[in-house]
């Protein structure tokens, strides 16, 4: 009888020694489920925070936009360069396009200036011819990528456009329009409102640190780059940001807002 009662104590005591060890064994299963929920959430949290970094910083090099440096295409020379009429019709349809934006920008941009000269920077542009391929009395522009606006007389205006440029079209549309924008907007240089009581692109000038120039035959003026850069990078963005947006942007923002008298 005693060993029948030893057996079923020690049946018992077993018994309880496998319920503990089962409460026990399911405790440290929870344990472990919940340590490996907590972490594949962690793993997710990291890879979430490196994923919004990676995004940040994507957004961040997007803003830095690429500085616009020269570009221009070599001519042929004294090479025979040949114009077919689907290249030139795609030269024409850029060159249409720079006018109209600019004179759509001068609709809803008024210059502090007279109707009368705002008409006749209308008429200017509107009259605006383009030459290619330069003729034999230009060879200048059979070697270069550039184009060259010139002024022959009254309603004599021309862009006339090196043989190079004719394949900055091909190759760079986007650019070559900036390009034909940038030499159309000449005509609205500074120094063509020397007459008038108050240039309508004095403050530009005050603020990028520029002084007003006079008009002459085949030489450079530097306001006048200025302003027609200016309202090129606006109207024809060439897919870069020119220097001297980047570093004088206030001095634009009267200019490219949104329609207000530019003073």
């Amino acid at each position: 009888m005693r060993r029948t009662r030893d057996f079923y104590k020690q049946l018992l005591l077993f018994g309880i020694c496998v319920i503990f060890i089962g409460f026990g064994l399911k405790a440290y299963l929870k344990k472990r489920r919940e340590y490996a929920s907590l972490k594949v959430e962690a793993s997710r949290k990291i890879a979430s925070e490196a994923e919004a970094k990676k995004n940040f910083e994507t957004l961040e090099k997007q803003k830095i936009k690429k500085l616009c440096e020269s570009l221009e295409l070599p001519g042929s020379g004294v090479a025979p360069f040949h114009v077919s009429p689907e290249e030139r019709k795609k030269v024409l349809a850029l060159f249409h396009d720079s006018k109209r934006l600019l004179i759509q920008w001068l609709g809803t941009h008024p210059l502090q200036t007279s109707q009368e000269t705002l008409g006749a920077m209308v008429e200017r542009v509107a009259n605006l011819k383009v030459v290619i391929p330069p003729s034999n009395e230009e060879p200048d522009l059979k070697w270069r990528g550039i184009g060259v606006h010139t002024q022959e007389g009254p309603n004599q205006e021309f862009l006339r456009l090196g043989n190079g440029f004719i394949k900055l079209t091909l190759d760079n549309p986007v650019r070559a329009q900036f390009e034909l924008t940038r030499l159309l907007a000449q005509a609205w240089a500074p120094c063509e409102f020397m007459n008038e009581k108050v240039n309508p692109w004095s403050g530009l000038l005050r603020c990028l640190g520029l002084e007003e120039q006079v008009c002459n035959e085949w030489t450079y003026s530097e306001a006048g780059w200025a302003v027609s850069s200016v309202l090129a990078a606006h109207l024809s963005p060439p897919g870069c940001e020119l220097p001297m947006m980047a570093k004088k942007r206030k001095c634009l923002d009267p200019l490219l807002g949104d329609g207000g008298k530019v003073q």
